[in-house]
């Protein structure tokens, strides 16, 4: 009889002990995706090409042209402008590879934020 008691005891204790355990794994957050970002409309870290138009080096006319004749530009003309289709800036990449740098400007051509937080990777900065 008291074989049956204690194993009566051990199992409740152990019933009652995973009754009482937390399930954490139900309230982890998943790193969101991409395309959950931008259906959320979070901006993504990267330069999203169907949001711009890609200009000529000819078309890149008025403020715009005047920032990017500064020492900090030079060759900008090798590299690929592109304009917001929202009209609210522009977008330029030079180089490639590990010489990338990617620089924002805002509609009236002035050097701007980028959307990852950081600066543009001018030579002053």
């Amino acid at each position: 009889m008291k074989h049956l008691l204690t194993a009566a005891l051990i199992v409740s204790a152990t019933v009652a002990a995973t009754a009482q355990q937390r399930d954490t794994t139900a309230t982890q957050q998943q790193p969101r995706t991409r395309s959950q970002q931008e259906q959320q409309g979070q901006p993504g870290n990267q330069f999203n090409a169907k949001d711009y138009t890609q200009l000529q080096a000819t078309e890149v006319t008025g403020p715009l042209r005047t920032t990017l004749q500064g020492d900090e530009y030079k060759g900008w003309e090798k590299g690929k402008v592109y304009r917001s289709k929202t009209g609210d800036g522009f977008y330029l990449t030079t180089g490639t590879g590990n010489t990338a740098k990617n620089y924002y400007f805002g509609k009236d051509g002035k050097a701007l934020q980028s959307p990852e937080g950081g600066t543009n990777p001018r030579k002053d900065n």
